[in-house]
């Protein structure tokens, strides 16, 4: 009970955030133009900051050892090749062949990975998330331009374009900055450091309010027969994780209901075992089927009622 209360309080805020964004559009007090806007602004400006200052305030006993970088680097590689191999032999056109492989592969670590970190382990947590990050949107940003460009009509890959690419990337450059000064002793007065934190702290609940005022589920209808094996991919890679350090990742599956018939629903549902699992959703009668487990009603970002 203990460790589903550690869950509770560590993936819960996440879905009031995003629930919160998706009112907030509904209810017409944002527009899709400017939730664009303030996207752009999270990824160049408030995602900077969040790596530098997660790298900058860490000390040296907290750091992560260098194999589990390498781990981490070597890990998604090994799985870019299998798939590189397989999902031609299951995907005939072409061009989708390089984004099924990374709706498999790639994932929203960023978003959730460092501040799920934070709210499990603590702010001790922050700097080994943040030096994963580095590493895995390095390896993201280097072979997804690869993948892709592999199965366009042309296939050409431009190497000086896609380290140009990876270079520019806001992320990784706060992260270099943080490494710096953390390396260096470089001292940041209190005055800067101070707003600097201020904006590291809100990454998390705005990057999530705008994924949830851009939601649209109507889009999944027209991929679902590619949705679903590469879900359910998605979920073999949770065992993988259990064997690999002992214990079950925590699973977030955002509105996979909306599209599926019954039979599948019921599948996710009641079938998808192991570890703490957060299924959300938008229509109540979706969970007619559910057979266990707890249900949250969220209401404008803030929980109302649990089951």
């Amino acid at each position: 009970m203990e460790s589903f209360l550690v869950a509770v309080n560590a993936v819960v805020p996440f879905l009031c955030y995003i629930t919160f964004g998706y009112v907030m559009k509904i209810k017409g007090v944002v527009k899709e133009d400017f939730l664009q806007q303030l996207n752009k602004m999270v990824f160049k400006v408030f995602y900077p900051f969040m790596t530098f200052y997660n790298i900058y305030k860490a000390d040296g006993s907290s750091l992560p050892r260098p194999v589990m970088l390498i781990f981490c680097g070597v890990s998604i590689l090994v799985l870019e090749v299998i798939l590189v191999l397989t999902v031609p032999r299951l995907v005939k056109e072409n061009p989708r062949r390089g984004v099924i492989i990374q709706a498999i592969y790639r994932s929203n670590f960023v978003l959730f990975g460092l501040p799920l970190t934070v709210s499990v382990f603590g702010d001790v947590a922050s700097s080994v998330a943040a030096m994963v990050v580095t590493v895995v949107i390095t390896i993201y940003n280097t072979t997804s331009v690869v993948i892709l460009e592999m199965f366009n009509s042309e296939g050409k890959t431009d190497v000086k374009t896609i380290l140009v690419n990876v270079v520019k990337n806001p992320l990784l450059q706060g992260a270099m900055v943080g490494l710096v000064f953390f390396f260096l002793g470089i001292h940041v007065p209190k005055s800067l450091l101070t707003p600097i934190a201020a904006f590291a702290d809100a990454t998390s609940p705005v990057a999530l309010f705008v994924l949830g005022g851009t939601l649209h589920f109507n889009a999944i209808r027209g991929n679902l027969k590619y949705l679903v094996p590469a879900l359910s991919l998605k979920l073999s890679e949770i065992e993988l994780v259990k064997r690999t350090v002992k214990d079950y990742p925590v699973l977030l599956l955002d509105d996979v209901l909306s599209e599926l018939d019954s039979k599948r629903q019921a599948f996710v549902l009641n079938r998808i075992r192991g570890g703490q699992v957060f299924i959300t959703c938008c229509e109540e009668e979706k969970l007619e089927g559910l057979e266990g487990g707890r249900v949250f009603h969220i209401r404008d970002g803030s929980i109302v009622t649990n089951i």
